[in-house]
């Protein structure tokens, strides 16, 4: 075995997302304090409204790219209401189902 096969620095995927990120996976990210205030200041831009329908109120920030997870630039991130967040990730399964 070489050395990056075993112990505890072992070279994955995972691990090097982790020491560079800070976070292994999706849902261990969106539940971080990183992505909780990335998430507000995303709302604070839109003034706490959908900026697909302009309703205020259970607002979600929703990744347009994961391209840069963790290091995501303003233009990454559209506040969705839930009902327009439901009706683009309806849309987007049924895309990929046809």
């Amino acid at each position: 075995k070489e050395f990056w096969e075993d112990g505890p620095h072992v070279f994955t995927p995972k691990n090097v997302l982790k020491n560079l990120l800070g976070f292994v996976d999706y849902r261990e990210y969106i539940e971080s304090d990183a992505w909780k205030a990335m998430a507000k200041a995303a709302k604070t831009r839109a003034e706490n409204r959908c900026q697909v329908c302009n309703k205020a109120g259970n607002l979600d920030a929703h990744h347009r790219t994961y391209e840069r997870l963790g290091h995501e630039k303003p233009e990454d991130i559209t506040v969705l209401c839930r009902d327009c967040h439901e009706i683009f990730e309806k849309t987007k399964k049924a895309r990929r189902q046809a």
